[in-house]
Parts: structure tokens; C-alpha cells; sequence
């Protein structure tokens, strides 16, 4: 990503593991973690419902979003 030359690059999720965030950290110029538990697991037990995106989802997603794009 550094090879596009952005201004940052920032990681964002909801949970993620502290050793997680930290290799991240050392790449990303800003990690945002909601939940950094000390006891993690699995990403997945961190949700009522945790079942696949399709790729359908996805690439509707991505439509879907792709307007909102603002360039600098």
C-alpha cells in the first residue's frame, strides 16, 4: 500500500487480537481497536452471527461504496 503513496493508512475493526494490533501498529500509521481483549480467541466468537459474505455481498458492497470515494 505504501507503494500508492497514501497520506495514511489506518486499520480499523471492531476486536482484534493485542498481538494483532500491535504488528499492525508497526506498519499502519494509526490502529482503532473497539476491543483489544487480553484472552482472545477466535474473531469469530466475538459475534452473534459470524457466517461467510458471499461474494455477491461483497462485490455489492464495493458498488456500492465505490461512489462515496473522494479523491484528494
Amino acid at each position: 500500500m505504501r507503494q500508492q503513496r497514501p497520506r495514511q493508512i489506518i486499520f480499523a475493526a471492531p476486536v482484534c487480537s493485542r498481538e494483532g494490533a500491535n504488528a499492525l501498529a508497526r506498519t499502519a500509521d494509526e490502529v482503532i481497536c473497539l476491543e483489544c481483549p487480553e484472552e482472545f480467541q477466535a474473531v469469530g466468537l466475538w459475534y452473534r452471527d459470524f457466517s461467510p459474505t458471499s461474494d455477491a455481498e461483497v462485490l455489492e458492497c464495493l458498488r456500492a461504496a465505490k461512489p462515496a470515494r473522494v479523491s484528494a
